[in-house]
């Protein structure tokens, strides 16, 4: 199991995974159907899913679309299709669902998870540690080609939740929700991607929420988000971001930015947009 790999992996080594579905309860001391179980990265090591793995021609051969290596918080393996995320907070076929699928606490930028589906979290508790990232919650880390998809959370980033941390590459954010930030909260650099179909169901922020001064948003689409309330595409909250060559299109709010909402005064500048 992935679980018992981390267990035994310490700083820079490499992980390389198999084609397949991995759930955060499976492995040496795990008790199936504990929502609170995650996989916690590990600082400074790599995880690269894609492979081909044990019984095909070639096992070490890597393609990501070909041999999609997902991490599921679909415990029980009965998720019911959501295809609106706007119907997604609730769906009661995932209230057994893990919390957050992945935890990147105390892990830093050279942790890397690259190559994955990232599904089925659903953050929908009321404590701290469990209302945040259905996807992936906390950490400094850095997502390469992966997809997060259809996660969930109470309060913050459905998809992904940092905290002015953390780097998203060349990946594809859809499908999740939240209260605000339905598809990422405080990432700082989210560079040659697609957001798409994320929702925030009751504050701001559908697509991307934005709280850090550092945030660089470089080369994305951001595209058919939406929110209840401003900024359907992204929201930013008191700081200056930089957005360059993104396109921003056929996002909602149902009040205002439906594009972009600007939240108050920034830090001592403006958003800039190029």
């Amino acid at each position: 199991y992935l679980q018992d790999a981390l267990a035994a992996a310490s700083s820079s080594d490499e992980i390389r995974v198999a084609q397949g579905i991995y759930r955060p309860d499976q492995g040496a001391g795990i008790t199936l159907g504990n929502r609170g179980a995650t996989f916690r990265l590990i600082d400074n090591v790599t995880i690269r899913g894609g492979y081909a793995g044990f019984g095909e021609p070639v096992p070490d051969a890597r393609n990501v679309a070909r041999y999609e290596t997902v991490l599921s918080g679909d415990l029980a393996g009965n998720d019911t299709e959501v295809s609106d995320s706007r119907n997604l907070l609730g769906e009661p076929s995932r209230s057994e669902n893990s919390f957050s699928v992945v935890t990147g606490t105390d892990c830093n930028e050279t942790t890397v998870l690259d190559g994955f589906t990232i599904t089925g979290g659903n953050a929908n508790a009321a404590r701290q540690q469990y209302k945040y990232g259905g996807g992936l919650h906390d950490g400094n880390v850095t997502l390469s080609h992966c997809r997060i998809v259809g996660n969930s959370a109470y309060y913050a980033g459905g998809g992904v939740a940092c905290y002015g941390a953390g780097t998203v590459t060349d990946s594809t954010i859809s499908g999740n929700a939240a209260r605000f930030g339905g598809g990422l909260y405080g990432v700082d650099r989210i560079i040659n991607s697609t957001v798409t179909g994320n929702s925030a169901n009751q504050y701001g922020g559908g697509g991307i929420y934005i709280l850090g001064d550092d945030c660089t948003v470089t080369n994305c689409r951001i595209s058919n988000n939406s929110t209840v309330q401003n900024g359907g595409g992204v929201y930013v909250q008191h700081c200056d971001p930089t957005l360059t060559r993104c396109a921003i299109a056929d996002n909602s709010a149902s009040q205002d930015g439906g594009g972009v909402y600007v939240d108050g005064s920034t830090s001592g500048g403006y958003p800039e947009f190029d």
